[in-house]
């Protein structure tokens, strides 16, 4: 069986503790069992990324390892010993959580909707349950439910009645694997507290926390790129300009001719460069007559 207790804190926020009741037989559960929970809440003014703290995990009423890893949407919480074996027979789980940001609010109430025990069981609960307590017990303007797979919302194959002043029970038989029994309840919104400002800022920073970093590289880039600049990118100031009416000491006339031409390919810098050459004593260009006229050269 699957219980689960929902108080909502006038905070926003919700502490459950979920009641798993398993048989142990060594095939499906050996080492212990996990829950998958999501952090990724969807509203009708956008995402928003909540946060989720473990308060306690028990199992038969004494404390267990437990291990929590980042997946995809979510957090999975890990229960038991990797190095030791649960026993075979009936034992029970006691995990008790907070999670942050589950309350919506509009006008004039609010609103909690809760995936009472999740769709990624690949086992079947035989019974299941939820209770939700509003804050300061106020009153339960409505309640909904829906049971089946995710994004179900026609079957209601459940039973809910009220126990007292902001208090209801949902109750429902034969969950299939991967289905799940979901719950919704209103509350007068006067009962919330104001969210601080520095929470506000938290959020914000926690739903932004990709593009903020973007955006704080980039900065970060520019600031580092612009002191480079400073320091080796800015040309200096223009002195007097004094023209030379000779080539740069060492260099060639084909170096000279690439400097003029800005980089550029020229059939010249190989005649300058033989030119040269010949100036020094090192090869010998001759004249030699034409019949057509044309100027040859014999090097």
């Amino acid at each position: 069986g699957f219980h689960s207790d929902i108080q909502i804190q006038t905070d926003g926020s919700v502490l459950v503790t979920e009641e798993i009741e398993i048989l142990a037989l060594h095939h499906n559960i050996k080492k212990g069992i996990y829950r998958d929970l999501p952090l990724n809440f969807q509203l009708p003014d956008g995402t928003v990324r909540q946060k989720l703290t473990v308060k306690s995990v028990l199992r038969d009423d004494n404390p267990e390892p437990f291990s929590t890893d980042m997946i995809e949407g979510g957090i999975r919480i890990y229960i038991g010993s990797s190095k030791k074996s649960v026993p075979v027979g009936r034992h029970t789980y006691e995990l008790t959580y907070e999670l942050d940001r589950t309350v919506y609010c509009q006008t004039s109430d609010c609103e909690v909707m809760w995936n009472v025990n999740g769709n990624q069981w690949s086992m079947g609960i035989d019974t299941i349950s939820a209770t939700i307590t509003t804050p300061e017990n106020s009153e339960i303007l409505s309640v909904d439910g829906w049971t089946g797979e995710y994004g179900e919302s026609t079957k209601k194959d459940f039973e809910t009645k009220s126990l007292g002043s902001g208090k209801q029970v949902f109750m429902a038989d034969n969950i299939y694997a991967g289905n799940n029994l979901t719950i919704s309840v209103s509350f007068n919104k006067e009962v919330m507290s104001e969210v601080p400002f520095a929470t506000k800022m938290n959020y914000f920073f926690r739903d932004n926390s990709l593009l903020i970093l973007a955006i704080l590289g980039l900065v970060i880039t520019f600031i580092i790129n612009f002191f480079l600049w400073l320091k080796y990118g800015v040309d200096p100031k223009k002195g007097t300009i004094i023209p030379q009416y000779y080539a740069p000491e060492g260099w060639s006339p084909a170096e000279v001719l690439y400097l003029l031409n800005e980089g550029k390919e020229d059939d010249n810098m190989f005649a300058a460069q033989l030119l040269q050459l010949a100036v020094k004593g090192h090869i010998k260009i001759e004249k030699k007559d034409s019949k057509s006229g044309e100027d040859i050269f014999v090097i």
